[in-house]
């Protein structure tokens, strides 16, 4: 385990994931040295470079730091497991003998000596882990957070907070279900909080022993690590089996994970057999409110973003409140003022006449999860979308399950697969899934959909996907925009 304090630089091969990103923004508040690559130049990147990183977009060795040739305890390489097997500079780190971290291994570093509060599950886990920072910063709780996507209320997706009070401090322990040990060091002061987005890819989680998880779903995906839904439900029972001694577990109604007897474990869902549930979703007014149900008294909470689905996350986050012993009381102000995340459910741009909505949704699940919500919100308007399937292995493997999620869509547009780092799948391909989608209007490139949108704007469009589809969002608002100012 590497010492922070002997640390003097770090270089990042892959620098511009959502993940790495935060990792090298913790190094950064630490005023650490961060250099990386990555092969494009993304806002995300442009941001780090702002903050301080030293940042390269062309593979070459000669652009590594020179202090990062040779194996030292004072200088750390963390790489992305999405980094190419033939990538020159990983070739060339290993070459060297370099001791390669993966991130998820630096997380765990990071996070080992603190109270850690993990956030799991296929799918919900940025989202709830956004909503649980905002909560922790209305309730004036010092945590650092790593997300695995940009908040909208933090301004990204790293955030250490340290101006409020520890948890212990606002503890009740007679309300608590924890052991009081988990919050403390050996000296008895206070442990740091700790709040990570926990990623099922590549096994990453398994690097995470936390006091607390919380798991939303364990649905079947990454098969091209997993190979079969047998391996992630293993993998998730994994990451359960790493929980603290006296810690907790609190997971979703739907997931099949045996609990481990050393742990204290909460279910929360839609049925009133949970110890927490969530009831009575609706918009009145232009607020969506629910009803939190624990030990059959209710509670009314506002949320501050749309989505039936977010009304489950955000009964996690109330639910994690109580099991605490901070009251779930405690929790309302952040939900209530939770702006939400980039491309999760985001409205960028709406009138009377016109609505486009960005979402990162590249699984049938989450396409489920956001077309069902906008067709609550918005009934009697005809939807359409466009969505960009990500990764030819999980539109094989998910072929028919997309095309059922799609053609609850009144009008579908789909771009090419984005490959991100898997080579073409012979016979997989968009205009295959094109086939099984009744509604499909076809497969268009990225220039070729923005002037077809030009030429016929629909009243609601949703952009779905987890590749670079996100690129066409400013021309397509400002499509938006002169279609509303026409009418």
């Amino acid at each position: 385990m590497f010492s922070l304090t002997q640390i003097k630089a770090v270089y990042f091969l892959g620098i511009g994931g959502i993940g790495m990103s935060a990792l090298a923004r913790y190094f950064i508040k630490k005023n650490i040295a961060v250099f990386g690559y990555d092969k494009v130049r993304t806002a995300l990147c442009e941001k780090l470079e702002t903050e301080g990183a030293s940042i390269h977009y062309i593979e070459d060795i000669s652009q590594i730091p020179h202090v990062f040739h040779t194996p030292s305890s004072e200088y750390l390489v963390v790489y992305t497991p999405a980094i190419p097997a033939n990538s020159v500079e990983l070739g060339f780190f290993l070459n060297q003998g370099i001791d390669l971290q993966k991130r998820a291994q630096v997380l765990g570093m990071i996070s080992h000596n603190s109270f850690t509060i993990a956030i799991a599950g296929t799918h919900g886990k940025t989202t709830t882990s956004s909503m649980f920072a905002t909560a922790l910063y209305h309730a004036g709780i010092n945590f650092t957070a790593f997300l695995g996507g940009l908040s909208v209320d933090l301004g990204s997706n790293y955030f250490d907070f340290n101006q409020g009070s520890s948890l212990v401090d606002k503890i009740n322990f007679e309300e608590c279900d924890f052991s009081p040990q988990l919050f403390l060091n050996t000296d008895g002061s206070p442990k740091d909080v700790v709040l990570v987005e926990a990623d099922e890819y590549d096994r990453s989680f398994l690097s995470l022993s936390p006091s607390l998880a919380l798991l939303t779903s364990t649905d079947a995906d990454h098969l091209d690590i997993y190979q079969e839904a047998q391996g992630v439900t293993k993998g998730f029972q994994d990451f359960v089996n790493k929980i603290l001694s006296g810690g907790a577990l609190l997971f979703f109604e739907t997931t099949n994970i045996s609990k481990p007897l050393s742990i204290q474990s909460f279910s929360y869902g839609s049925s009133l057999n949970n110890d927490f549930s969530c009831h009575n979703m609706k918009y009145e007014k232009g607020d969506f409110s629910f009803d939190f149900v624990k030990n059959e008294q209710r509670f009314k909470y506002k949320l501050g973003i749309d989505g039936m689905h977010n009304a489950w996350n955000a009964t996690a986050v109330l639910a994690a409140f109580d099991i605490l012993g901070l009251g779930a009381e405690k929790a309302s102000l952040g939900l209530e003022k939770f702006k939400g995340v980039n491309r999760r459910f985001q409205l960028v741009f709406e009138s009377p006449n016109f609505t486009l909505i960005d979402d990162y949704a590249h699984h049938p699940t989450e396409l489920d999860a956001i077309i069902l919500s906008v067709k609550e919100k918005y009934p009697n308007r005809k939807i359409t979308g466009v969505f960009q399937p990500h990764l030819f292995s999980r539109t094989r493997d998910f072929l028919n399950e997309f095309a059922k999620s799609l053609s609850v869509l009144d009008a579908c547009f789909l771009l090419e697969i984005y490959p991100a780092r898997e080579l073409p799948i012979p016979g997989v391909t968009s205009a295959l899934l094109a086939t099984k989608i009744p509604g499909c209007k076809g497969v268009f490139s990225p220039t070729d959909f923005l002037n077809k949108m030009s030429e016929n704007v629909p009243p609601i469009l949703l952009v779905l996907g987890a590749g670079d589809i996100d690129l066409l969002v400013p021309s397509l608002k400002e499509i938006y925009e002169t279609a509303n100012s026409n009418k």
